[in-house]
């Protein structure tokens, strides 16, 4: 949501709005978005924070601690509109405020795997507990009351939006600079792109590496979280029990640049488990990589229209033969990758300034 975010209060700020930021620790938002989304604002917002930057691990219960930075910030600044994205996004139950409230929800309902429970039980118990009783307390004082409207990031969110809460939202979905992204040399490369989080799934494509007769190479790239190293390490200890670990690369917390010349060599990108949409995705297909999903996922649904525009798997052993198929087809490998590129263009950033923005100051 930070790619999103630093898009959004780009456009704000050039439309004439004043913006503040509320968040959990200090940051200077101009040089964060500058290095990691290759994004300048044109100044800086106001921000408020509970936290200074020195704070490297964040807190237990953060959304808790985000909301006291959100209250103080309304407190001072006394808003006309309240945008929000966060945890479930919801509302505590004590919050009252004349501003409208606008939130860009893109987990409406947590959806999880069965499978994930296996690698979740690898965790320390300290971490299981802390999540289940997060899980909890944020169900008990929150609530969805009081919305004046939601935006969902993908066709498949408003599904289950609307059927969890009998509403129909909008729908925008994320944005991609796609001028910023580039064709290079391109070789047997895979690429994997999210935070390192077992519901990325990204030890399916590991697995997938394992079993493929054309023996790429992977990479996974991504932003380490608190408790991410945990995660990461797994993925390493399944690389090397396997005997691939010489094929597979981490990086993790890698700026866009770095990002950027990885993505543009890769011929593969891989969507894992779990997406409410896959703006990673679409930034790899921008850069030519070809995309295979996992399906009954947003990304099959909303950006490879099942299989029109990429490929789709169950298992790994599906996702194996896909990654062969591709690099034993140098045809279709390129056809596919012009597919991915013109498909990207449908999801440039300018569609999603103008809606959201629309949307955010209610003219439409």
């Amino acid at each position: 949501m930070e790619h999103v975010n630093a898009i959004l209060i780009d456009e704000l700020l050039k439309k004439g709005a004043d913006v503040v930021v509320a968040t959990l620790t200090k940051i200077d938002v101009v040089k964060l978005f500058r290095e990691k989304f290759d994004v300048t604002l044109c100044r800086s917002p106001k921000i408020y924070s509970l936290f200074p930057a020195s704070v490297t691990s964040l807190p237990i219960f953060q959304p808790f601690w985000n909301w006291f930075s959100m209250l103080n910030c309304i407190n001072h600044e006394n808003p006309d509109i309240i945008y929000i994205d966060g945890y479930y996004y919801a509302i505590p139950k004590y919050f009252k405020r004349k501003a409208k409230i606008i939130v860009y929800d893109n987990e409406p309902v947590p959806v999880n795997e069965k499978s994930e429970a296996k690698i979740e039980k690898k965790f320390p118990i300290y971490v299981r507990v802390y999540s289940k009783l997060f899980d909890y307390l944020l169900k008990t004082i929150t609530n969805r009351e009081g919305v004046d409207k939601v935006i969902c990031n993908s066709q498949f969110s408003a599904k289950l939006y609307e059927k969890t809460f009998k509403k129909v939202p909008e729908v925008v979905v994320p944005p991609i600079c796609t001028a910023k992204f580039s064709t290079g040399n391109k070789e047997n490369l895979v690429t994997c792109v999210g935070v390192f989080t077992p519901r990325k799934r990204f030890e399916r494509t590991i697995e997938a590496i394992a079993l493929s007769k054309s023996k790429p190479k992977l990479a996974i790239i991504g932003s380490l979280p608190p408790g991410g190293d945990i995660y990461m390490s797994y993925l390493k200890r399944l690389s090397k029990q396997l005997g691939i670990e010489e094929r597979v690369s981490f990086y993790p917390n890698s700026n866009f640049t770095e990002l950027r010349e990885i993505i543009s060599r890769s011929k593969i990108c891989v969507s894992n488990g779990i997406e409410y949409f896959g703006i990673a995705l679409v930034e790899q297909m921008a850069a030519g990589c070809v995309p295979v999903v996992y399906k009954w996922t947003a990304p099959w649904e909303d950006i490879v229209a099942e299989g029109k525009f990429g490929f789709g798997f169950e298992t790994c052993e599906d996702l194996a033969n896909i990654i062969d198929q591709i690099l034993s087809n140098e045809g279709l490998q390129t056809k596919m990758s012009n597919i991915s590129r013109i498909r990207a263009q449908e999801f440039d950033e300018q569609v999603f300034r103008e809606k959201i923005t629309n949307l955010l100051l209610f003219k439409s």
